[in-house]
């Protein structure tokens, strides 16, 4: 049971890592290479640009919910749980749920995600902060209820 309690943490975990890398390069990351400075010359408003980052990291974040819960549906299917006397009710009603109670963490998390790191110098140092912000997220879910 301790095993299925963890489904909820590895969904929301690989909703954020679907994210975070694309989020760390389009802003760290374009720092980095040079290339945001000649983006910032374009005559476009910053906030539109921001805003096109944070769409971008969410279309990934969503794509990465969807596989990764359509991937538990089917891995569920072939576990064999009924050997241990537990049912499998994870078809894809149940699948089309999760995703739909998960869609609002999506922009949330993206620009939490793009915010701190295009706060931050480097590459290296956004992919420290973010993972420190996943970790936050996953010392709270492991607190008792």
């Amino acid at each position: 049971m301790l095993a299925l309690g963890t489904l909820s943490y590895l969904v929301l975990l690989t909703m954020l890592m679907g994210g975070m890398y694309l989020a760390i390069d389009a802003t760290a990351g374009e720092r980095e290479r040079g290339s945001l400075e000649p983006l910032l010359t374009v005559p476009v408003r910053r906030e539109a640009l921001i805003f096109g980052k944070i769409l971008a990291t969410c279309a990934y974040m969503t794509l990465s919910l969807t596989l990764t819960v359509a991937a538990f549906a089917l891995m569920l299917r072939f576990t064999g749980l009924e050997r241990f006397g537990m049912s499998v009710n994870f078809g894809p009603l149940v699948g089309l749920a999760v995703i739909v109670f998960c869609l609002p963490l999506v922009p949330l998390g993206a620009a939490l995600m793009t915010i701190v790191a295009a706060s931050t110098r480097s590459y290296r140092e956004a992919q420290t902060y973010l993972v420190w912000c996943c970790w936050c997220r996953r010392c709270r879910w492991c607190l008792p209820a």
